[in-house]
């Protein structure tokens, strides 16, 4: 039995038709499925700089607080990223141990003098501690979205 005689014309012109509807309601199906399962990256993010004195802080963390809710992030070579802070006017703490106990090292050729203590050229830069305790001073909005925020820490 051939095809064109089994079916007629408008049966085979309302098939195309169900068809193309089908296909387009299983694409629009996989667009919003896929929209869904993708969101592994964070939707609110606050990167910038840390530095102290002018110089960037070596390594060690930025946390965001708002009432009982943080967000934490890592600085590495003076830049950091935290993700999906919590939003409206949070408190901004810096933590970056000094391995050396914040120790100022003695008078040495080379040295530089900086406002953490003395620092050779070169030398990893840590903030003090009194940036990683509540009420330090550091304040700022978050909106949501990608915002940058350059933290700069005084002596």
């Amino acid at each position: 039995m051939d095809f064109r005689t089994r079916f007629s014309a408008k049966q085979i012109v309302s098939g195309q038709r169900f068809g193309r509807a089908f296909a387009l309601a299983l694409l629009f199906t996989a667009l919003l499925v896929g929209a869904g399962c993708g969101g592994k990256g964070a939707k609110d993010v606050v990167s910038g700089k840390v530095t102290y004195d002018g110089k960037p802080i070596s390594m060690g963390e930025v946390i965001f607080q708002l009432g009982d809710k943080e967000a934490r992030g890592p600085i590495v070579n003076g830049q950091y990223t935290v993700e999906n802070p919590p939003k409206g006017e949070v408190s901004i703490l810096v933590k970056s141990p000094n391995p050396g106990g914040g120790q100022k090292v003695p008078d040495q050729p080379g040295e530089v003098k900086g406002g953490a203590g003395l620092q050779t050229a070169g030398a990893p830069v840590y903030a003090p501690a009194k940036y990683g305790e509540p009420n330090n001073g550091l304040k700022f909005t978050v909106t949501g979205g990608k915002q940058t925020h350059d933290i700069t820490l005084t002596p």
